[in-house]
């Protein structure tokens, strides 16, 4: 008896040993002074992102032990980038993207206290695979020739989340183009100058709330016309200092406006072409030029 429980001990040693193993392969590290030679534990990190991500199995994590500047990255499966304290730089020279995701359906990335900054670049973040689900939490995009944030979806929607972030300075800040469904909360998205928002194509539904889209040229720009429709609700965020506030072009295209400020929008708050549709739920303040097409009294 004394044998077996012997054996039996060492067995369950054993067993808890691999698992604890196992455990800590799925969590990768990165530092400035690390190299992509080394296994990314956290005494001896990697140096890349890129590096990182190559040894860190589908479903895992990055993370990041000091300041830094770790590169590009591109995302084929579930993973989580998270920057911690340090708030890890990815800055962007001459090739496409900072960081591109294109993973199967099902897979769930997260890109987490991150700046993703541009030297001449064309997109920040462009998630492209079908069925994917994306969360982006407290990072700054700023500075990309083209795109901040590009979100293509295509016959199988994205689910894409944007949480506590900052998006400037770019071309267009955020880009929703087909079979996307959106949630902006709590986010910033400044000077960009074309569209801080913008919403193109059929299948796209946004809700952005508690969020600001000031001094582009224009705030949110909502455009299809053919089905399904895309639609976009705002509620209780700033619409201010671009040219054209709110803009709805096509007839499959309605946004939804409760309790939201357009403030000096110089040409229009509002602006509705081919056969959009803005409705209003009558708490919005509006100091700019535009009218809804209909209102609904607030419920």
């Amino acid at each position: 008896m004394k044998s077996f429980r012997i054996i039996f001990t060492l067995a369950a040693i054993s067993i808890l040993a691999v698992t604890a193993a196992q455990g800590q392969a799925t969590r990768t590290w990165v530092s400035h002074n690390g190299n992509d030679a080394n296994p990314c534990t956290v005494t001896s990190p990697c140096l890349t992102f890129q590096g990182a991500y190559a040894k860190t199995p589908a479903g895992g994590e990055i993370d990041v032990l000091d300041a830094g500047d770790f590169g590009p990255v591109t995302i084929t499966n579930s993973i989580t980038i998270d920057g911690g304290n340090q708030l890890a730089t990815i800055s962007v020279g001459t090739i496409n993207e900072g960081i591109y995701v294109d993973a199967p359906a099902g897979s769930l990335v997260t890109l987490r206290n991150l700046s993703i900054r541009s030297a001449g670049a064309g997109i920040g973040v462009y998630i492209y695979g079908q069925g994917v689900t994306v969360h982006i939490e407290h990072c700054v995009v700023s500075g990309f020739s083209f795109v901040g944030v590009f979100v293509v979806g295509g016959g199988s929607a994205i689910n894409f989340y944007l949480d506590d972030s900052i998006i400037r300075d770019n071309e267009f800040g955020v880009y929703l183009a087909s079979d996307v469904t959106a949630n902006i909360s709590n986010s910033h998205l400044l000077g960009n100058s074309h569209y801080g928002l913008g919403v193109i194509d059929s299948g796209v539904n946004l809700t952005m709330t508690n969020s600001e889209v000031s001094g582009n040229r224009t705030g949110a720009y909502i455009s299809n016309s053919t089905t399904p429709s895309s639609t976009a609700s705002i509620a209780n965020s700033v619409v201010a200092n671009n040219t054209v506030g709110v803009d709805a072009e096509g007839a499959e295209a309605a946004v939804t406006l409760s309790n939201v400020s357009l403030f000096n929008n110089t040409t229009a708050g509002y602006s509705i072409l081919n056969g959009g549709v803005v409705t209003s739920f009558r708490n919005n303040a509006n100091t700019g030029t535009g009218t809804p097409t209909n209102s609904t009294t607030l419920r």
